[in-house]
């Protein structure tokens, strides 16, 4: 196989990667860059800038400073809920400014191949089609099971309503991208039977990992790096990372505030929750604002100084798909973890061996436990960077998506 040019589609700015869905964003795209040029259009808050390496061309868009669409693309966005594959994240990427970029970058960049990394840039698979691209969907998660997992929790007649319909429409969204594009990734084993049965096209399905530059949290591992606060005085600290406008995320986090860091307490008056992560919720900052033992940061420019700071790393989540990158992280920090099965779901993780799998209500005694017993959680981590290393390290995911395009690419010859 050539070189061959590509151009990813992404709902995330660019650089510095923050967040789990940034960062396998930049994986997929350092792998991309080994193939060929790889050339960018991303949506999200704040300014784009020059392409860092080893990107070509970066063009970025802020949906909010874009003028408000009136008319009939406006009514045509407010009326999703009609429409049998429509969803309003979907059409509020669907833009006059961005369908022009992804043009006139996929023309003058003779891009091969387009990457529409997660599932609301549904309504680009035909444009990059028309440009004569081969087209991969990344799934990040298996979004209809996650819309069906936290139907229930939704309150009020209108509510439930919404959320019902929001349900229905993805579940048609993710099955016609699926049948559409001409390959499928995902991260789990788990993730690709559902996506590739749900579309009746399991062939087309690849399985791409998360995978983190161990390198990079070295500093970690060897105390190089500053804890980002100063611990003098401060007890053990469990440290929760994630976007939390990500619903999954938020509800860990209200399991931890409400539930975790109180039995903690009990037991443990210097103990103390820190959240980090982008988009903080409303609650949160009024808990950090009352409670002495409650931290959040918001969005940070680096997560290494707060896995520095990491006692135990605490991934209450109940619901969601993928796998996850927090957990990936605190391996390669050489950090004690301890999780649902849910939020380790899709890792090749063993319980007692890389991290503790327990139920919500377990999880305040197999913190202390791990707090007590420093060579136990010595004896975890180093067995858990070694898996890390061996199975979700950036040249892991390289050679998956370098087999994967080389597949495409004879396919379609």
């Amino acid at each position: 196989m050539g070189s061959i040019a590509s151009l990813v589609l992404t709902w995330h700015r660019l650089h510095p990667p923050l967040g789990g869905a940034a960062l396998r964003n930049w994986q997929n795209i350092r792998a991309l860059a080994e193939l060929g040029p790889v050339d960018v259009v991303s949506v999200g808050p704040g300014d784009g800038g020059p392409p860092p390496p080893p990107v070509r061309r970066w063009v970025h868009f802020d949906l909010s400073r874009l003028p408000s669409r009136r008319g009939l693309p406006g009514l045509l966005r407010r009326s999703w809920w009609v429409r049998p594959r429509a969803h309003p994240w979907a059409m509020a990427l669907w833009r006059d400014e961005i369908i022009e970029a992804v043009t006139k970058m996929a023309r003058t960049g003779h891009s091969e191949l387009a990457v529409l990394e997660e599932l609301w840039f549904h309504p680009y698979c035909t444009l990059t089609r028309e440009l004569e691209c081969l087209t991969v969907f990344d799934a990040h998660n298996v979004e209809s099971r996650l819309r069906r997992e936290i139907a229930p929790t939704a309150a009020g007649l209108i509510d439930r309503f919404r959320t019902k319909r929001l349900t229905h429409q993805v579940v048609a969204l993710e099955r016609d991208l699926v049948s559409r594009v001409d390959q499928t990734w995902c991260c789990s084993e788990t993730d690709a039977r559902q996506l590739g049965g749900d579309a009746g096209r399991p062939h087309s399905v690849r399985v791409i990992p998360n995978t983190v530059d161990t390198d990079y949290y070295g500093p970690v591992r060897d105390g190089s790096i500053a804890p980002a606060s100063d611990a003098g005085g401060r007890g053990p600290v469990i440290v929760f990372v994630g976007a939390f406008s990500y619903g999954p995320n938020e509800m860990a986090a209200r399991v931890l505030v409400h539930e975790i860091l109180p039995a903690l307490e009990r037991e443990r008056r210097d103990v103390s929750l820190l959240l980090v992560g982008r988009d903080p919720a409303p609650w949160m900052l009024e808990e950090a604002r009352k409670r002495r033992g409650v931290r959040v940061t918001g969005a940070v420019p680096d997560v290494r100084p707060y896995l520095a700071e990491a006692s135990v790393i605490a991934v209450p989540l109940t619901h969601g798909g993928g796998t996850r990158l927090k957990i990936l992280e605190a391996f390669a920090a050489l950090r004690p973890v301890v999780s649902t099965p849910k939020g380790a779901e899709g890792l090749g993780a063993i319980d007692g061996v890389h991290l503790h799998l327990r139920a919500i209500d377990e999880f305040p005694e197999t913190v202390l436990k791990l707090l007590s017993d420093p060579v136990a959680a010595a004896g975890l981590t180093r067995r858990a960077l070694d898996l890390v290393e061996q199975n979700y390290s950036w040249p892991v995911a390289a050679g998956r998506i370098r087999s994967a395009v080389a597949e495409l690419v004879q396919r379609s010859v």
